[in-house]
């Protein structure tokens, strides 16, 4: 009995010490970054460093780098394999913005008949949506004395994109799609220091059940309905939640309705039977800058379908419509195929190479050339050291990054334009996927790597 005790008590011990070890590795995890002085000048030894480093011995990594005054790649690192994106597919969201979408993005579709006035989704995100100043829409709406019929016929995607988490439905990136977007397809619960709440719409405000207080404050929605489960608690500060809510025509038409203080009708009619019309809301540009600086899934779907809509006989909407075409027309030339589902970069179906995305940045800067004389725009739209999702990464020198990130768990990627010190404008893809360590650690050592670009090539 005294042995058997005695090989539990040292067994004990010995979990605990490996679990105090564990704890160590995790807390010294940056200590795996890499921050010597990295060969950006001779690709061969660079490319020993890159196969050297620990935080990728048991994940995949590529880097592709190119010299546009060259003309040429510098390094082409694991550049034609196949990596998990994230939201790096936002620049291919863009620029299919940029080839379908003018200076104006449209609002409505529109004919109009004796007595009517007959309404179709644009796949526009800001009717309602008090995240932008468009009251383009919804003030064509009221000013008009005709009976208003919307008809969804033109909408052919399905709610959610394909390979979508189905657990992130209460989540704010995760907003379902619907043939007509208000309020930005979500709630906003409000809780006051003084303990009162507010929701906006405030129709859904007998919606929402208060389950008591916490500590933290929560909103919590089921999901297949729209019932939200509320937890408050004590704060001195104002604080806020946005929630998605469970679309529906028959539900969108009644907010827009209870808005406009007139009655919206759904109507079944085909989207190709008239001479259509279109209502122009904010400057194309306002979208492209949240949908990349604060990387929003809900804007960069919305970009997909409103491009969409803009291709053939403008039938209908319908993302992988919109996809099939730039991949077989734009892109068709591109070294790797990509595998393209969505336009927020949420599903796990998307595969890109590095080399890819290199290529698509090339094509995104001949064309901004070609319409601007020079990158400025693409340079405010982009996020920046200290700006955007690259709001606490490069702040320690003046700009010389415009890239967009792309991370999901165990996944990070930034690829964008890279201004080296001595003026030289360099374009990269740097993806690492399948890693275990803390996102942050990653950053770190993409990061070291990139500023040494910066400086020394």
């Amino acid at each position: 009995m005294r042995l058997l005790t005695s090989l539990f008590f040292l067994y004990f011990i010995s979990i605990t010490l490996n679990a105090q070890s564990l704890k160590t590795y995790e807390f010294n995890e940056t200590e795996l970054v890499n921050t010597d002085e990295f060969n950006v000048n001779k690709t061969k030894k660079l490319i020993k460093q890159l196969d050297n480093l620990t935080l990728f011995k048991n994940s995949l990594s590529g880097l592709c780098v190119y010299d546009v005054e060259k003309g040429e790649y510098i390094v082409e690192y694991n550049s034609d394999k196949y990596f998990t994106p994230a939201s790096n597919t936002k620049l291919f969201t863009f620029y299919s913005g940029l080839l379908n979408l003018g200076n104006k993005i449209p609002t409505l579709y529109y004919t109009e008949k004796e007595d009517s006035l007959i309404v179709w989704s644009s796949g526009a995100p800001t009717l309602l949506y008090s995240a932008f100043e468009d009251t383009t829409a919804f003030n064509f709406l009221k000013k008009t004395e005709k009976k208003i019929y919307f008809s969804d016929s033109n909408f052919l995607n399905e709610r959610y994109g394909s390979g979508w988490a189905w657990d992130d439905y209460n989540d704010e990136y995760s907003k379902e799609f619907t043939p007509l977007s208000v309020y930005g397809n979500a709630i906003r619960v409000t809780l006051f220091p003084n303990g009162e709440w507010t929701v906006n719409p405030k129709q859904f405000r007998d919606s929402i059940v208060v389950k008591g207080y916490g500590e933290r404050f929560r909103v919590k929605r089921h999901e297949k309905n729209n019932i939200f489960e509320m937890w408050l608690t004590n704060s001195d500060d104002t604080l806020s939640k946005e929630i998605p809510f469970v679309t529906s025509t028959t539900l969108s038409l009644k907010l827009l309705s209870d808005t406009l203080n007139k009655e919206v009708n759904l109507i079944s009619r085909g989207f190709g039977e008239d001479e259509i019309s279109i209502v122009y809301g904010i400057e194309s540009d306002s979208i492209y800058k949240v949908l990349l600086q604060d990387s929003d899934n809900f804007l960069a779907e919305s970009v997909m379908m409103m491009s969409s809509l803009n291709l053939g006989n403008k039938d209908s909407i319908k993302t992988s419509k919109l996809i099939k075409s730039v991949l077989d027309n734009q892109l068709n030339e591109i070294s790797q195929q990509p595998r393209w589902v969505d336009g927020s970069g949420l599903s796990r179906y998307n595969l890109f190479t590095p080399q890819s995305i290199v290529e698509l940045l090339l094509k995104i800067r001949t064309k901004t050339l070609k319409t601007d004389g020079n990158m400025d725009r693409i340079f405010e739209l982009l996020p920046t050291g200290g700006r955007g999702t690259l709001e606490k990464r490069f702040t320690d020198y003046p700009e010389f990054i415009y890239a967009k990130t792309g991370t999901l768990s165990n996944n990070h990627n930034l690829s964008g334009y890279l201004v080296t010190k001595s003026g030289k404008l360099l374009i990269f893809s740097y993806m690492n996927n399948h890693y275990k360590y803390k996102t942050s650690t990653i950053q770190k050592q993409t990061d070291t790597i990139l500023k040494d670009f910066h400086l020394y090539y």
